[in-house]
């Protein structure tokens, strides 16, 4: 999943929300972190790996990922993420009753006042993902192909990730199906932990 999932699974405490963005940026054991972030930051972190661990095993993110072109193998499981945050917006609704706008709005406002705790990697993304509306333009294929091209230019080793979102055009009726029967379930998942 990417940050639009991690966000809404961690719920109503900013302290997890935050915790469930940096699980991206935070690596390795977290003990080493325990002097820097708060407990409750550090349990958004686990639960960032959590929801990570079984996502990336689920027979429907696998089945995801065998839908891609083997010409993406490498990178395919980084477009399902995306592919899936696009559902979760444009399917919102559905799992959510409040507005993604106003959830969208509130995190943002939350990063913004956080600015201090974050690794400096992400504190310079902060201003431009808030003003390119990162999280609102999942719902729009133009905003996955951006997302793409941004991740991309990430690798070391050139990719060609940032090409990725015609195999959102291609499958995107069975990516849908795929993560309207998947998103339930890790819900579920990360609930009951």
């Amino acid at each position: 999943m990417n940050y639009l999932a991690h966000l809404c699974l961690a719920g109503e405490n900013d302290d997890l929300r935050l915790g469930s963005l940096l699980g991206d940026f935070l690596k390795g054991n977290l003990e080493r972190y325990k002097n820097q972030y708060n407990p409750d930051i550090l349990a958004g972190v686990r639960l960032h790996q959590y929801t990570d661990r079984f996502t990336d095993s689920h027979p429907i993110f696998l089945r995801s990922r065998r839908r891609i072109d083997v010409a993406y193998r490498r990178v395919s499981g980084i477009m399902v993420d995306i592919f899936y945050d696009h559902f979760l917006s444009r399917n919102w609704d559905l799992f959510f009753s409040e507005p993604l706008p106003e959830f969208i709005d509130r995190t943002y406002r939350m990063l913004e006042r956080n600015l201090d705790v974050i690794p400096p990697k992400l504190r310079g993304k902060v201003p431009v993902m808030v003003a390119e509306n990162w999280l609102g333009s999942y719902g729009a294929i133009a905003g996955v192909e951006l997302t793409l091209t941004r991740l991309s230019r990430r690798f070391k080793r050139r990719t060609n990730l940032a090409s990725g979102t015609a195999e959102l055009v291609a499958n995107y009726r069975d990516l849908e199906a795929d993560f309207l029967s998947f998103f339930p379930e890790l819900k579920h998942h990360v609930e009951k932990n």
